[in-house]
């Protein structure tokens, strides 16, 4: 992470109340936003001190960052540097992607290939491979039409989330694609295993299938561990600063 800018010290002439939005121009770093409370110092920029800027994508710190994610995205997106100064976490979401395409064909293909008896609707080798690329950039593209959406619904609020900042926070909340291809591997092998080729699966219910309606309800469950780990994201960076270098979300240099 580059030093920090000495030329103008925090507050600086845009930054905000990361709580409220408040501008906090003029106010003294030790003091308190009017408008929430908040002490300022603590939406400096120098407490995100999570960046990945000169770092590259080793396996121990996928892992670390996969678990930090999951487990404690809250604090972790409030550490977040948000400047976008390397491509780490577009790797991240690719490798996290591939992972969950992986785990959706393995899921699928063992539980109808091994466990189900008897074996009505036996996926075969091909067709998992073939589940497998659908499912890694279905995923992954999928993520990229989320960060439209983010910046869309971002502007439209007032939040101070442009894409590059969007981009960002969806590539790391892609972690939780993985716990949904874990839950999208067991529905579509169940549902193969005692859904598919039965009456019910194919009755109409109004104009939609019910088959079709139940992998309808399993995409939303497979998609809402991503979806909330997106929205803990904006929420912790809608109005976060950066050094002046990058503070118009542009990339700043190291």
């Amino acid at each position: 992470m580059a030093d920090p800018p000495t030329i103008q010290p925090f507050p600086a002439v845009d930054s905000l109340c990361e709580v409220c939005g408040y501008p906090l121009r003029g106010l003294p770093a030790d003091g308190v936003c009017p408008e929430c409370g908040s002490v300022v110092i603590e939406s400096s920029p120098a407490i995100r001190t999570l960046d990945f800027t000169g770092h590259g994508l080793g396996l121990k710190t996928y892992w670390r960052t996969l678990l930090n994610f999951l487990i404690h995205p809250k604090r972790s997106f409030r550490l977040l540097a948000i400047s976008r100064s390397s491509l780490v976490p577009e790797k991240f979401l690719f490798r996290n992607s591939f992972i969950s395409g992986l785990l959706i064909s393995a899921i699928v293909f063992v539980g109808t290939s091994f466990i189900i008896q008897p074996r009505f609707h036996t996926i075969p080798f091909r067709s998992a491979m073939i589940l497998f690329l659908a499912c890694a950039v279905g995923i992954s593209l999928l993520t990229f039409i989320e960060m439209l959406g983010v910046t869309a619904f971002s502007r439209r609020r007032g939040w101070r989330v442009p894409l590059p900042v969007a981009q960002r926070v969806c590539c790391l909340a892609s972690v939780g694609w993985l716990p949904g291809a874990v839950i999208a591997g067991v529905g579509i092998w169940l549902l193969q295993a005692y859904g598919v080729g039965r009456p019910w699966f194919d009755q109409l219910l109004g104009l939609v299938r019910v088959g079709w309606l139940l992998y309808g309800v399993l995409f939303v469950l497979s998609a809402l561990w991503f979806e909330t780990l997106v929205w803990i994201g904006v929420r912790q960076v809608k109005y976060a600063n950066t050094w002046p270098d990058a503070a118009s979300g542009e990339p700043s240099e190291s």
